[in-house]
């Protein structure tokens, strides 16, 4: 009779299948706890607006209009304290990270210097050279902002201009970057915290707007929002821009323009060219 030693091998068959089966499924639940986590990981360059002090410690609160809880116990309160306060007297970026419960899990002081090269080292890494400090600096391929970062790079390396950043001793792994634009108070578009909760929307409806005509939505900034009646209107500055020295006639570098947003329909109406 073979109908014994025939099932037992279907029923192995079957274990060692759900086996797989389970081993796959696990692997793509710690695959998307990865993906979940690894925003929290990367310190962020964040300029200090307040600084509230209590016996429990310190509510930080920053030009973005986030903030974070710095507990008394942490282990390097004073130096992070210290930071926090730099940060809110000069107007300069400091590195943080701030968990999904808002607490401040570290504070990184922030250097600033000129890109003299960006180059692709491999697929994994991005290798940039600053000029005046030492050692090779690395952006990595797997960074959630990869994009955005080395944009900045490029830029800076493009336009000589000044560029905030902080990195991981020693592999000297840079974990965010800031360029601080001169003389336009504007906000990155695509920084929506960064923006008044009553516009969020609008600068939403803008860059989808402009990424559906072809264009980048992050090479635009934002500022002296208004708005009547239905409307919103945004003004928006092109990076194209702030290398010129005429900002306020004209359009420089030929991309700036206002977007008009309809609060009813939250859509884009209209655009108009700066003349």
């Amino acid at each position: 009779m073979e109908t014994e030693p025939f099932l037992n091998r279907r029923l192995a068959a079957a274990v060692i299948t759900l086996g797989f089966a389970t081993s796959i499924a696990l692997a793509v639940r710690d695959m998307k706890n990865t993906d979940q986590q690894t925003p929290s990981v990367w310190l962020r360059l964040l300029v200090v607006k307040s600084i509230q002090e209590s016996t429990a410690g310190a509510t930080i609160m920053f030009q973005t209009g986030e903030k974070g809880r710095l507990s008394r116990h942490h282990k390097e309160y004073q130096y992070q304290i210290t930071l926090a306060q730099r940060s809110e007297e000069r107007a300069h970026p400091v590195g943080v990270r701030i968990d999904s419960a808002g607490e401040i899990g570290e504070m990184a002081r922030a250097d600033s210097d000129y890109v003299i090269t960006v180059t692709e080292k491999n697929y994994d890494k991005v290798r940039v050279v600053f000029r005046m400090h030492n050692g090779i600096a690395y952006l990595e391929r797997q960074h959630p902002r990869f994009e955005n970062i080395r944009r900045d790079l490029i830029r800076s390396w493009k336009e000589k201009k000044r560029i905030w950043f902080v990195w991981r001793l020693p592999r000297l792994m840079l974990e965010d970057v800031m360029i601080v634009e001169e003389h336009v108070k504007a906000t990155k578009l695509t920084e929506l915290v960064a923006l008044p909760a009553e516009f969020r929307s609008a600068a939403e409806a803008a860059a989808k707007y402009l990424k559906e005509k072809g264009e980048e939505p992050s090479e635009f900034y934002v500022g002296d929002i208004s708005r009547t009646g239905k409307t919103i209107v945004l003004p928006l500055w092109h990076i194209s821009a702030f290398p010129l020295r005429q900002r306020t006639l004209g359009n420089p570098g030929g991309k700036c323009r206002n977007l008009e947003y309809d609060t009813v329909t939250g859509r884009i109406t209209a655009e108009v060219f700066w003349q």
